[in-house]
């Protein structure tokens, strides 16, 4: 099963009159004019593109859904996947279960901190889902 990896990147950058903002981008997405002025309208005079290290990124996705589509009830609303992510190449993997909240903060911190090696022998380790690559999720 192949992933479409999207490489990200830190830009950074800095104008004379206001403070310095980030933006994570893709790598490959044009700056824009947007992205060179600050809030205040100020244009940088300075910026940097830098690579994410490869340290995995680690999220809890709500795993609710509309089951109702008139009442707008929803199913899992209490329920979390697990998602771990590298930016620097864009590799990904999301639990193939749902778990409640503290089993799931518990989870995730077990990857706070981890390259993306270390992670992906963890992930393998706990079985959370090692055919799950970027946001499809096997059962």
């Amino acid at each position: 099963m192949e992933q479409d990896m999207v490489e990200k990147e830190w830009r950074i950058y800095s104008s004379e009159d206001d403070r310095d903002w980030v933006i994570l981008s893709d790598r490959d997405r044009a700056e824009t004019k947007e992205d060179i002025h600050s809030v205040n309208q100020k244009e940088a005079v300075m910026r940097m593109y830098r690579r994410p290290g490869d340290f995995v990124s680690v999220s809890l996705l709500s795993a609710s859904y509309e089951i109702d589509d008139v009442t707008g009830k929803l199913g899992h609303e209490r329920d979390f996947y697990l998602k771990i992510e590298c930016l620097q190449d864009g590799w990904a993997s999301i639990s193939s279960q749902v778990y409640k909240k503290e089993e799931a903060v518990t989870l995730a911190n077990l990857f706070m901190g981890l390259r993306k090696d270390a992670a992906i022998k963890l992930w393998k380790l706990k079985k959370l889902g090692e055919n799950n690559l970027g946001d499809r999720i096997e059962k």
